[in-house]
């Protein structure tokens, strides 16, 4: 996949984004005095997460420097860098014990697994409502107010979100 300096820029911009959302700075993480994500994990995660977006959108028509859906972009990046240092975290997770005492080392993958698990079924959602609403504004158009027909009023408004409330979108 190339891409043009625009793109960079953008990766460059989401990764500071990312590293702020989940607070990955040294000063944050005074146990490994380090971020925790390298650059190039964020933007592997990144690529991963505009790839599977502009697989699963039925109109692809845009790339990570004018992806309409940012925040989806960047929770969707955050999830795969979650599920990958869960992966990492279960793969070496290791239990001590001597003279009594026990230390539990990289012990978190559950925990790991509940806020991706969680993460991904938010983005997924909001993935879908955006996808739908586009493409009924792509196939009527915006309409000045006063304008909606009975029947973009009435599908507009039975949208729903992620916890089954109505959303009406109508003037």
């Amino acid at each position: 996949m190339a891409f043009t300096p625009a793109d960079e820029k953008s990766i460059q911009k989401y990764i500071r984004y990312i590293r702020e959302m989940i607070n990955d700075k040294p000063e944050m993480n005074r146990l490994i005095r380090g971020e925790e994500s390298s650059d190039s994990q964020i933007r592997l995660a990144l690529l991963h997460a505009i790839s599977r977006m502009i697989t699963e959108d039925p109109i692809p028509n845009y790339g990570i420097s004018n992806c309409p859906y940012p925040h989806l972009l960047l929770d969707y990046a955050l999830y795969i860098l979650l599920r990958n240092a869960g992966i990492w975290n279960s793969r070496n997770a290791l239990q001590y014990s001597a003279g009594g005492l026990t230390v539990q080392l990289y012990g978190k993958g559950g925990e790991y697994m509940q806020w991706m698990n969680q993460l991904e079924r938010s983005v997924k959602s909001e993935l879908r409502d955006a996808y739908a609403t586009r493409n009924v504004r792509a196939a009527y158009g915006y309409f000045p107010a006063g304008m909606v027909s009975d029947y973009i009023e009435g599908a507009m408004s039975l949208l729903e979100d992620s916890d089954g409330w109505t959303i009406n979108c109508a003037p």
